[in-house]
């Protein structure tokens, strides 16, 4: 499940997450003009995370992840991610 996404000139940046129990992956997927979907074949990069990345933003070539673990809801989720992390790319 996508839980974020990043749109630069030359790139898509998602974060998928599905649950506390499995890790999410931060997928780079290279774009141009001519790109209709997002797939293995633009796919240049895919990163494993901590489980439960959600919110992203990107600021010159760092992109900075905000984690649903410790939220209320999720009081049962291990690990814990209290800080924003980053990413430089």
């Amino acid at each position: 499940m996508v839980q974020g996404i990043i749109v630069t000139d030359n790139n898509i940046i998602i974060s998928q997450s599905y649950t506390y129990l499995i890790n999410s992956k931060l997928r780079i997927y290279n774009i141009n003009n001519n790109t209709k979907k997002l797939d293995n074949s633009n796919l240049d990069k895919t990163i494993t995370l901590p489980p439960m990345a959600e919110g992203m933003f990107i600021k010159d070539n760092d992109i900075y992840i905000l984690f649903e673990s410790n939220s209320n809801s999720y009081k049962g989720a291990y690990p814990k991610i209290k800080k924003i992390l980053k990413i430089s790319i």
